[in-house]
C-alpha cells in the first residue's frame, strides 16, 4: 500500500527532471547563455540609465510568457560617460526601484557574486499576490538582469531555480571592466 505513494512521487520528480533537460537555451545578447522554459521573444529597446547623465543605451530583452508566470533576461552596456558610481549603488537601484513605484515588498535582498562580478538577488511580493525574484549583475558597463514573476509559493521551485542558475557567460573577457585591452560587445 505504502509503494503506491513512493511509486507516483518518484514519477512527479522524473517528469520534472526530465521538463528541465528539455528547456533551451538561450544566448543573451552573444555574452550569457541561460536556460529559458522556451524561445524567447527578443527585443531591443532604448533605455537611459537613470544617472543624471547622457547615457542612453540600447538593452536586450529577452521573454517569455508562460499562462501564470513569466521570465525575462534583460542586458545591455552602460555607456562609458555613465556614472555608475560603483557596482553595489548601481545594484541597489535594482532592487529600490520597483519599491518606490509601491509595487514588490521585498522578503530576502542578498548581495553575491557571480563569476567574479558583483551582484544582487531578491525575492519579494506584489500587490497582486504573485512572487517576484531577481538577479542582477553588473560586470563593468554590463548588466544583465533575470526576473521571474509567478504564483505565490513558486520562487524556488525547480524549473525558476534551474532559470537562475543556468545563467553563464560566453567568455570571461565579456565580464571585465571597458577597457582598451579588452574588447566588449554591445
Amino acid at each position: 500500500m505504502h509503494r503506491v505513494p513512493l511509486v507516483l512521487g518518484a514519477l512527479v520528480l522524473a517528469s520534472a527532471a526530465i521538463a528541465e533537460q528539455r528547456w533551451p537555451t538561450v544566448t543573451i545578447d552573444h555574452v550569457a547563455q541561460v536556460a529559458m522554459p522556451n524561445q524567447p521573444r527578443h527585443e531591443v529597446e532604448p533605455a537611459t540609465f537613470s544617472d543624471g547623465g547622457n547615457s542612453d543605451h540600447n538593452q536586450h530583452i529577452y521573454a517569455v510568457d508562460e499562462p501564470n508566470s513569466r521570465y525575462v533576461v534583460n542586458t545591455g552596456v552602460y555607456p562609458a560617460n555613465a556614472r555608475t558610481v560603483d557596482a553595489w549603488t548601481t545594484l541597489q537601484r535594482y532592487v529600490d526601484g520597483p519599491v518606490h513605484d509601491s509595487q514588490i515588498k521585498w522578503q530576502t535582498v542578498r548581495r553575491t557574486t557571480h563569476y567574479d562580478a558583483p551582484a544582487v538577488e531578491a525575492i519579494g511580493n506584489r500587490r497582486d499576490g504573485k512572487v517576484f525574484r531577481i538577479f542582477v549583475l553588473l560586470a563593468g558597463n554590463r548588466y544583465i538582469y533575470l526576473a521571474y514573476t509567478g504564483p505565490a509559493g513558486t520562487e524556488k521551485n525547480s524549473f525558476v531555480n534551474l532559470f537562475f542558475q543556468s545563467l553563464l557567460p560566453k567568455s570571461r573577457n565579456y565580464w571585465q571592466p571597458c577597457t582598451a585591452e579588452t574588447t566588449c560587445v554591445d
